[in-house]
């Protein structure tokens, strides 16, 4: 899945581009409007006013204009309210795909790099923030300036082909000219500009660590100028950005000022000889003048741009070496053995570590891990897992102890089950998939079938598209953790980890997914931790945390 693993401005739109069509109509048309209403005032002042010098008030229509205004109006503001309305949908579809997008890089990473990304994490909102603001903040604004630019031309077109020599080259600085210059020296610009806030970020975080100590070696003071001298530099770089955003609206403005005189200049002989009438002209003009705003809006779109440029940036780089690289070394062609040493976890905050477990694993084997709740058999999973680190011991895979270099491969072989798997509010078919992004609708259904919910999907109306809710809320707690199991059953690991699958489940369907572990989804290895005594499944070692830390061969 190598084209789905960065992201890029292209896949910001991609994403449910229905959704996004309909409030990109809206704003377009309110834009339109907006254009329109300036440029059909101006037209009714003027004629309304030749009307009035040339006596024949009386018989000027006033009420149609005066209601196309009105209707201008409320379609300006009708349109901009529901586009940001209709947009919703399409930022939701968005922070969805990014959540899953997240979670996807995230979870191929072992334990340790877990750990050790806590400041890229704290950036993680940020960054999003940053780059769901692209498609409405910046992609839409361009579309609507191009397409009011194109309007207009035609306009010019027809009522004065002259003023082309003027108009096109005032679009031409607007539209492309100032945007360019923009993104060549505001990429740069905005780049330093959120580095320096991350650097400032991360002092004061380290502040309220280190608080004590700084306080007890007198070296508070001196840490302050420092922290004040980032917030100096870190305000210099926005004073920067934002004297470059007016310099640009004011570069805008003063080309369209430019091509409104050059205009006039250029229709003075039509006006003299009346083969043109002042008010389309009064029209015209006042329409270029409402199309100003709207390409100040677009040209400072290079702000978001860059903010978001940098966001996508970062977040490439979540997981970077994790994901999109693997080591040269200790690449193995599957797990021949495993071996326990002494091997035990301790879970975050808990008091006592699990027992210390010494064992030997080879291809085939089936280790069932007995003993009451709180025995510490999910915390030694969770350790086989890669998910907690070793307390004490530990674990050989192939000839030698688990090194930093052989955690990607060991991690890519395994597949783990805890007792809470994580269930996306996306479809059914999109949680699966999480599991093997190639599998068919055809293997969703079987994998289904191998952990009893066959019966479910057939009376599911959306079938694979139903809808599962946050965190399965809209399914029951044994199918959302059937379905956690089914999305590892894809990934055909050669070691499963199972923690509690048969919880909550009765014997029929407990016995089909036995029948499953046994033939259709058999894995090299398996180590299962259940109370409940597997009734068909194959065990070949017998593990009773209670007793002892050895395994007894059945």
């Amino acid at each position: 899945m190598k084209q789905r693993t960065r992201l890029n401005r292209r896949r910001l739109i991609s994403q449910q581009p229905l959704q996004l069509l309909l409030p990109l109509v809206l704003g377009l048309l309110a834009s339109l409007a907006g254009i329109l209403l300036l440029g059909v005032s101006g037209w009714f002042i003027s004629a309304s006013a030749l009307a009035g010098v040339a006596g024949a008030g009386a018989l000027f229509n006033y009420f149609a204009p005066g209601a196309l205004i009105r209707l201008l109006a409320i379609s300006r503001t009708v349109g901009r309210y529901f586009e940001q309305l209709t947009a919703h949908n399409h930022l939701l579809a968005l922070l969805t795909e990014l959540r899953l997008w997240v979670w996807r890089r995230m979870a191929r990473q072992p334990a340790d790099r877990l750990q050790r990304v806590g400041g890229q994490l704290q950036r993680l909102i940020g960054d999003i923030d940053l780059i769901t603001r692209w498609p409405l903040q910046v992609w839409m604004p361009c579309v609507y300036s191009g397409c009011a630019a194109l309007l207009f031309l035609a306009a010019c077109l027809y009522i004065a082909p002259s003023l082309l020599v003027a108009v096109i080259p005032c679009l031409v600085t607007v539209l492309i000219v100032i945007p360019l210059l923009l993104a060549r020296y505001g990429q740069r610009l905005i780049s330093r500009q959120q580095l320096q806030a991350s650097q400032r970020r991360s002092r004061f975080l380290n502040l309220f660590g280190a608080l004590i100590t700084l306080t007890i070696r007198g070296q508070w003071q001196h840490y302050g100028e420092r922290l004040n001298a980032l917030e100096g530099r870190q305000q210099r770089w926005e004073q920067r950005s934002q004297q470059l955003a007016i310099a640009a609206r004011h570069g805008i403005q003063a080309c369209v000022a430019l091509c409104l005189c050059s205009c006039l200049l250029i229709v003075q002989p039509q006006l003299q000889d009346q083969s043109l009438q002042p008010v389309l002209l009064a029209g015209l003009l006042l329409a270029l003048l409402g199309m100003s705003e709207l390409f100040a809006t677009a040209a400072n779109c290079f702000i978001a741009n860059a903010q978001t440029g940098v966001g996508l940036h970062r977040l490439n780089q979540l997981g970077q070496d994790a994901c999109d690289t693997a080591p040269p070394t200790a690449k193995t062609d599957d797990i021949k053995a495993l071996q326990l040493v002494e091997l035990s976890g301790r879970q975050p905050g808990a008091l006592n570590a699990s027992p210390a477990v010494s064992l030997q694993l080879e291809h085939g084997d089936r280790l069932w891990l007995q003993g009451r709740s709180g025995s510490g058999k999910s915390t030694l999973l969770a350790v086989l897992a890669n998910q907690l680190a070793p307390e004490h011991g530990e674990l050989h895979y192939g000839q030698a102890a688990l090194s930093l270099e052989q955690r990607l491969d060991y991690q890519s072989r395994i597949g783990y089950l805890n007792q809470a798997p994580y269930i996306f509010n996306q479809s059914l078919a999109a949680n699966l998939l999480l599991g093997d992004p190639e599998a068919s609708d055809q293997q969703l259904c079987a994998v289904l079938a191998a952990v009893g919910l066959e019966d479910w999907l057939q009376q599911q109306p959306q079938g694979l598209q139903t809808l599962l809710g946050e965190q399965g809320s809209l399914v029951s707690g044994g199918q959302a953790r059937r379905i956690g199991l089914a999305r590892v059953l894809l990934q055909r690991p050669t070691l499963l980890l199972l923690d509690e699958p048969f919880e909550g489940l009765d014997r029929q369907t407990i016995a089909t997914i036995e029948e499953a572990l046994n033939h259709a989804y058999r894995p090299a290895m398996l180590i299962i931790a259940s109370h409940i005594a597997p009734q068909q499944l194959v065990l070949t070692h017998r593990l009773s945390l209670e007793a002892e830390s050895e395994a007894a061969a059945l």
